[in-house]
């Protein structure tokens, strides 16, 4: 499986780049692509980036492919690079497009079981049904995986507001090509749109990340397939990795007592990086 990330690190002195001191992008790439590899040992792996973004890649399994990036409409260039890097695929394995935040707890050959051109995680949000942090790309019929990709990039640049290209537009757009949606009636769920088909999968197991962003080194991973470190729980993805997912950890760091006192540290941590998040003023924080 071919699993495709973007990256691209935020203008150095920006409210965003701080965030992006918390976990640098080549640290987050490192723990997800471990974690992929640990449920897939078949994948590959491409870094969609900038030619300014460090990336030290000695890795035969990962490709990095550089183009300039417009920092102002990030959220229409990923959707851009998206779809370039599909209409130049071979199609000859499925593709993941994943936010590089997220570690992978389970894999997903079952899903690719299912016949669908993309799937999408649901949640029950009126405004923001689908987060664009996670699309699965059937190769079984290419043309109609990239007419979902060209209308979406379509519906960005004609309908999403100048300040909707930055930051929610693919959320938006996403939102407006597959409505009507349901977050009950729609989970798991495959509709055709006419020249795409799209799988709806709920994001509690697919595309998880905790209430009001406060995770927990204790919670229980049971079920869940990929968690998702959006805002502040950036700052939790290597504890997780390391106390709960590496192979490597031992015992005695997994222990009840380890994981107490590592929590409060981290939620400690957590809390003192607030301030760096509302300065960023693209996106909304809890």
């Amino acid at each position: 499986m071919k699993y495709v990330t973007f990256c691209s690190a935020p203008g150095v002195g920006t409210p965003p780049h701080r965030i992006w001191e918390i976990l640098p992008g080549q640290r987050q790439f490192e723990l997800f692509r471990e974690s992929i590899r640990r449920v897939d040992h078949d994948a590959s792996f491409v870094i969609l980036t900038d030619p300014e973004t460090d990336f030290l890649i000695e890795d035969s399994d990962t490709v990095v492919i550089r183009r300039p990036v417009d920092h102002s409409e990030i959220m229409l260039e990923r959707s851009r690079r998206q779809l370039d890097f599909l209409e130049k695929y071979a199609f000859n394995s499925p593709v993941v497009f994943a936010d590089t935040d997220m570690l992978f707890l389970a894999p997903l050959d079952r899903v690719f079981d299912k016949e669908f051109d993309v799937a999408l995680t649901l949640r029950s949000d009126d405004d923001m049904p689908i987060n664009g942090g996670l699309i699965l790309v059937s190769d079984r019929q290419p043309k109609r995986s990239i007419d979902f990709f060209r209308r979406l990039v379509s519906k960005m640049e004609s309908e999403s507001k100048a300040q909707r290209r930055e930051w929610y537009g693919d959320q938006t757009a996403l939102a407006d090509m597959l409505a009507p949606l349901d977050g009950q009636s729609d989970m798991g769920r495959l509709r055709d749109y006419g020249d795409y088909s799209a799988l709806f999968l709920d994001s509690a197991q697919y595309n998880y990340s905790p209430p009001s962003q406060r995770p927990r080194l204790s919670e229980n991973l049971q079920g869940k397939n990929i968690y998702h470190f959006k805002g502040r729980c950036r700052g939790y993805m290597e504890a997780i990795w390391k106390f709960r997912v590496d192979p490597n950890t031992s015992w005695l760091e997994r222990s009840a007592l380890s994981l107490s006192i590592h929590g409060v540290r981290l939620e400690m941590n957590r809390r003192a990086h607030k301030k760096l998040f509302r300065t960023d003023t693209r996106r909304k924080f809890n």
